[in-house]
């Protein structure tokens, strides 16, 4: 299990490395970006502008943004359906005991005499239970346990 943890941190440090290189490819190359600019206290900037320095803040911003798009995916989307999936199954599960308790409810009367007829019956017709009829066919062999 460790080896398959370290496997798949390594794979995410590579993708998260990756997806840094490809997003400052992007901004790197100037033909898309040349009429572009960002706005910064009120004075523009062109992406012509920018000098080693800002690209890398840039890069540390992007890598920083992944990791916590990453943390949010890993961690708050499974809370985010484990919760209320949890919360549905106890609401159905406390449905369900309701069901039961009112179901054994109504039928307790009847549960009650359906099993009276059933002792009633067996005691007239007179049946041994098996373990009985199993001490019977012990004693009948002669079979005993000396001490």
């Amino acid at each position: 299990m460790n080896r398959v943890i370290k496997t798949l941190g390594w794979t995410l440090l590579i993708a998260v490395l990756a997806s840094v290189a490809v997003v400052v490819a992007l901004a790197s190359s100037a033909s898309p970006w040349d009429g572009s600019g960002i706005v910064f206290d009120g004075e523009p900037l062109t992406f012509a502008q920018f000098h080693i320095g800002h690209w890398l803040v840039g890069v540390v911003a992007v890598t920083l943004a992944l990791v916590i798009a990453l943390i949010v995916v890993v961690l708050v989307v499974p809370v985010a359906v484990f919760v209320p999936l949890l919360i549905a199954a106890i609401a159905l599960i406390g449905a369900l005991v309701v069901v039961v308790g009112v179901t054994a409810m109504a039928f307790s009367p009847l549960l009650l005499a359906v099993g009276a007829v059933w002792l009633i019956w067996r005691l007239a017709r007179g049946e041994r239970t098996p373990r009985e009829a199993a001490r019977e066919a012990t004693t009948k062999s002669g079979a005993t346990i000396a001490g």
